[in-house]
């Protein structure tokens, strides 16, 4: 589990990435700014059939600065895999290739990916100001994400308001 502490600095970083991109009131993010100002290559792949890429949604090879997401996944998944992918990329996750599989994992940089990919596609000032005034199929149209992201969205942001 992710500290206060460390939750607001992931959050400024994304913020901060953001504000980098001209991207402060443009909805849904645009993840193609975000790349171009990074210097970031995405690139799709299929996973050969057997392939043990078919449990991956994507990687990212830091040295390259090529993020690979699975062309056979979703289109929102597809969109928070490369914003997780961006995450590992601008908190500094080491130098090795990291893979976002479908699994949930505990660990601490992907749950840091996790949350700035959250904090990056829907903005915690944003989501807070359209939360009440948009249902749940508005607020994921209006971010280009899942519905099930903007749930556990909702409980992160709910819960940080109410932990302090």
């Amino acid at each position: 589990m992710l500290s206060f502490k460390q939750r607001q600095n992931i959050q400024q970083k994304a913020e901060d990435l953001i504000r980098r991109s001209g991207q402060e009131s443009v909805f849904p993010i645009s993840l193609t700014t975000v790349l171009k100002k990074e210097k970031l290559t995405l690139k799709t792949f299929i996973p050969p059939e057997g392939s043990d890429l078919k449990n991956y949604s994507g990687f990212i090879d830091k040295d390259k600065k090529l993020i690979y997401v699975n062309d056979e996944e979703p289109f929102y998944r597809k969109r928070f895999t490369i914003a997780h992918e961006i995450g590992h990329y601008v908190l500094e996750h080491g130098n090795r290739i990291d893979y976002r599989n479908h699994k949930y994992s505990n660990e601490p940089e992907e749950l840091e990916a996790d949350l700035f990919a959250a904090s990056l596609l829907m903005p915690k000032s944003a989501f807070m100001e359209v939360y009440r005034t948009l249902g749940l199929s508005e607020l994921a149209a209006f971010f280009a994400v899942s519905r099930k992201a903007i749930g556990i969205r909702a409980d992160e942001l709910f819960s940080e308001a109410v932990s302090l």
